[in-house]
């Protein structure tokens, strides 16, 4: 494996995207290479992450409970599955297992800590990125309040508009 073929795909992803080549490069250098044989599980539901894994070779499978439904997503090389366990202590909410054989890259918090605390940079680049995620969920929590708040008034217009309709015909 070549770093510098790894450096550009990690560079498209939003996590690494304000990073330049140069720390992208020192956190690929520092990870830690895995590889997992198909059927074999890289994340348990439930289970504390510390790690996320940049699949380089193979597919991987994300199986979760959504809803009443099982789900069933596939991935290939290129992406960045267990993202939060890197950055934070994190509980994982579906189960990542090798489809194929996988190669990848696993990059632990511990790890992206230390180099975090040694290049102040980057620390600041994942910090950007968290506080522009949590800027765009706190938007549609309120797009999600306000419609809330509109089927409330909808529903208790329409029982009350159906109400004063019984009490005339009384």
């Amino acid at each position: 494996m070549q770093l510098s073929n790894v450096v550009g795909p990690l560079k498209q992803l939003d996590v690494f995207s304000k990073l330049t080549d140069m720390q992208i490069l020192r956190i690929v250098e520092s990870a830690e290479r895995v590889v997992y044989k198909p059927g074999q599980v890289m994340i348990e539901d439930g289970c504390a992450g510390d790690a996320a894994y940049f699949i380089l070779v193979g597919s991987v499978e994300r199986v979760g409970q959504y809803g009443l439904h099982e789900s069933h997503e596939r991935f290939g090389h290129g992406i960045l599955v267990g993202e939060m366990a890197m950055l934070v202590e994190h509980v994982h909410s579906s189960t990542v297992r090798a489809k194929s054989e996988v190669k990848a890259l696993r990059i632990s918090r511990d790890m992206l800590y230390q180099i975090m605390s040694e290049d102040p940079a980057i620390a600041d680049c994942f910090i950007q990125t968290i506080k522009g995620r949590l800027h765009v969920m706190v938007e549609r929590i309120r797009e999600i309040d306000q419609t809330l708040e509109k089927a409330e008034t909808a529903t208790f217009d329409t029982v009350w508009v159906a109400t004063e309709g019984a009490m005339a015909m009384h």
